[in-house]
């Protein structure tokens, strides 16, 4: 036996009460697996980033990747320490465009 549910009475007009907030943080990704180390001055929380700004390093063979902000603003949260092993993608700070 099937349990009954009624259907939704939701409508175009009707109000968002359920919608979500936007975010509109810009996550600054891993560019490739290896290990994350920060630059000469660790980029923390509350820091200002310019567009393209080295914020650390992954180091994958002997290899040094830089991770570049892809925006300007201020970060509002990190992901990472120093030495930690990161995979291809991993969110590595988030960055609140200016």
């Amino acid at each position: 036996m099937e349990p009954e549910y009624e259907a939704s009475q939701v409508t175009d007009d009707s109000p968002a009460i359920y919608a979500e907030a936007v975010d509109e943080s810009v996550a600054i990704l891993s560019p490739c697996v290896g290990f994350f180390h920060h630059n000469r001055k660790p980029v923390a929380t509350e820091s200002p980033v310019a567009e393209g700004q080295v914020v650390g390093v992954i180091e994958a063979m002997k290899i040094l990747n830089e991770v570049r902000s892809p925006v300007a603003g201020i970060i509002t949260e990190t992901f990472i320490e120093e030495g930690v092993a990161v995979e291809y993608g991993q969110p590595l700070f988030y960055v609140q465009p200016a």
